[in-house]
């Protein structure tokens, strides 16, 4: 986990950006993307935002879908910490980095650092989690979904995370 120096994304609790350039264009199950929605509650979403703040199991029919979950929770920037995004490197090597760097809970709790990159060419996803911060409350959700929730990968789904998300880089 080193953190970036981005551009800065202003969410408030619950809350997804409009559609932010990826810098490139990335490929996720067979849909070609060249923007993406952050949303502040630990996950990035291709042709539509989410405000959703409880996770599902993943796969899962229900909305959110075409989804990368970082650490999917209820999470409220209003109470500190920061969220960016950096394009870096050269074609056909660039990678899209968004962070969430010491996000809050809503309810209380650890704050969280972790970040989603992607990779041009490869396609290839990375989850670095530097803290999950359990916050005791809510579930938290680690994984991927395809369009229609019908094909995904899930990597965590549950309460208490720490020390399972802590320090953990997944490709």
């Amino acid at each position: 986990f080193v953190p970036i120096a981005g551009t800065p994304v202003v969410l408030t609790d619950d809350s997804t950006s409009p559609a932010e350039p990826i810098g490139f264009t990335f490929n996720y199950y067979g849909t070609d993307f060249t923007t993406v929605f952050i949303g502040s509650n630990g996950y990035l979403t291709f042709g539509a935002g989410s405000v959703d703040r409880s996770p599902d199991v993943m796969p899962n029919a229900a909305a959110p879908n075409n989804i990368i979950a970082g650490n999917w929770t209820d999470l409220d920037p209003e109470l500190g910490g920061t969220i960016s995004f950096l394009t870096a490197g050269a074609a056909p090597n660039q990678t899209f980095t968004v962070e969430w760097l010491n996000i809050q809970h809503f309810l209380g709790g650890n704050a969280v650092r972790f970040q989603i990159i992607l990779h041009e060419t490869t396609n290839e996803i990375e989850l670095q989690i530097d803290d999950g911060g359990s916050d005791d409350f809510d579930n938290m959700g680690v994984g991927i979904e395809n369009s229609t929730g019908t094909a995904g990968l899930q990597r965590f789904f549950g309460t208490n995370a720490v020390p399972i998300l802590d320090n953990l880089a997944v490709l």
